[in-house]
């Protein structure tokens, strides 16, 4: 009998067939996985809003002394806040030189950073249109003038020429009452026929009512001559008052500065060119007065509730040298397009700025000596004339001074020539 092989069945490796009645769906364990997450979560959520209202309604933590206290009667006086800001100084009296009508620029008489006066030419501009309304206007003012001057002329003839017509007409009427009279004197004497007295006295009352209408008729044309007159007069002062309105525009078109003061500016957001067209009312040229300068200072909004009106403000060395440093920008550019060194530049800013500090310490420690001793009393274990103390102040101040005059000074090295001699 032969033997026969048989093959075996692969492993399992855990895993059963569809038929083999092993496999049993667990609906249930996804169910109970679900209520335990949302169980969870909701325990969860409790407790962090539990949490939240408990430490909302904790009372504030005493604070705690980082030192012995000091004990000391309570004195009852104002309260010192001290609120800090950075801020630049400005001028107080700036005055915007702006175009009253459109035109070119013709010629640039000075540039930004010169002194001037009131009358200082600062620009000229050119505007050909404005330039021929002007002489349009003149000579429109001038005739209308000589036509004023011609309704005088004929008025007044038709004037005289009424007159005499009325004397003439007042002498006929004269004759003809005298003539009346006569004929009415014969008529009675029978010397001269009825119808004859009749006509000179018809004649007589005739030429008294053209008097009388030639009299009305002369009244009312010396009121119509007035108001004739009127009329052109209104006329000749209204062209006047345009011939004066465009000269004095053609005049504006030379600008000047107006206040005596530094020229800051030429130009609006850029430097006016030679041929540039500018509009009416746009900004030619700014003018300050260095001499009167405010501090702007900007406070944080959560500072801002401590500044009141009238608080006294006290200006550092740092917006002082920022302040000049910036005001000698020009300068500062020439001097590097000139040649200047950059620790040339740098030395220079520091000296002047060194040179305030010092002056400032020499009066700081004299006016601190000669009243130390009134502030003795004032004093806690420190004495009126203590060298320790007013060296440390002294040094401390004039390192803060010389950091102070520092940064600006490394600022007006690092100037670019091009860029400062265009800045405003």
């Amino acid at each position: 009998m032969a033997d026969s092989t048989v093959p075996k069945p692969p492993p399992s490796h855990g895993f059963t067939g569809p038929g083999s009645g092993m496999d049993i769906a667990r609906p249930d364990l996804a169910r109970k996985k679900l209520r335990r997450r949302i169980i969870l979560g909701s325990v969860g959520l409790v407790l962090i809003a539990g949490i939240t209202v408990f430490l909302m309604r904790l009372e504030p933590a005493a604070p705690r002394m980082s030192s012995e206290p000091w004990m000391d009667s309570v004195v009852r006086g104002e309260m010192r806040r001290e609120v800090r800001g950075n801020g630049v100084f400005v001028p107080e009296l700036i005055r915007l030189v702006q175009a009253e009508s459109p035109g070119t620029v013709v010629r640039i008489a000075v540039q930004a950073g010169a002194a001037v006066e009131a009358d200082t030419v600062i620009l000229e501009l050119a505007n050909p249109e404005l330039q021929q309304s002007a002489f349009d206007s003149e000579w429109a003012a001038r005739a209308a003038e000589a036509q004023l001057d011609k309704l005088r002329v004929s008025v007044e003839s038709d004037r005289l020429q009424q007159e005499s017509t009325l004397a003439s007409l007042r002498s006929d009427a004269r004759q003809a009452r005298l003539e009346a009279r006569a004929n009415e004197v014969l008529a009675r004497d029978g010397l001269v026929p009825a119808i004859e007295q009749e006509r000179t006295k018809a004649k007589a009352q005739d030429l008294e009512a053209r008097v009388s209408i030639e009299e009305r008729r002369l009244a009312f044309a010396g009121e119509s001559a007035k108001s004739q007159l009127a009329v052109q007069t209104a006329e000749v002062e209204k062209l006047r008052a345009m011939r004066d309105l465009r000269r004095q525009q053609v005049q504006n078109l030379v600008i000047r500065a107006g206040i005596s003061g530094v020229l800051t500016q030429v130009g609006d957001r850029e430097v006016l060119q030679g041929g540039q067209r500018v509009a009416a009312n746009s900004t030619l040229a700014k003018v300050v007065v260095p001499t009167k300068l405010k501090a702007e200072i900007k406070i944080a909004e959560t500072q801002a509730r401590d500044v009141a009106l009238g608080q006294k403000v006290a200006v550092d060395i740092y917006g002082v040298m920022a302040y000049s440093v910036s005001r000698r920008v020009q300068e500062i550019g020439i001097r590097i397009a000139l040649g200047a060194r950059l620790d040339d530049i740098l030395m220079l800013v520091l000296r002047q700025g060194m040179g305030l500090t010092l002056a400032g310490l020499l009066i700081g420690l004299a006016g601190g000596l000669a009243v130390a001793r009134l502030l003795s009393g004032l004093l806690f274990e420190i004495q009126p004339n203590d060298p320790p103390t007013f060296g440390a102040v002294t040094v401390l101040l004039a390192l803060v001074a010389l950091f102070a005059c520092w940064w600006p000074a490394r600022r007006a090295a690092r100037v670019d020539p091009m860029v400062a001699l265009r800045a405003e």
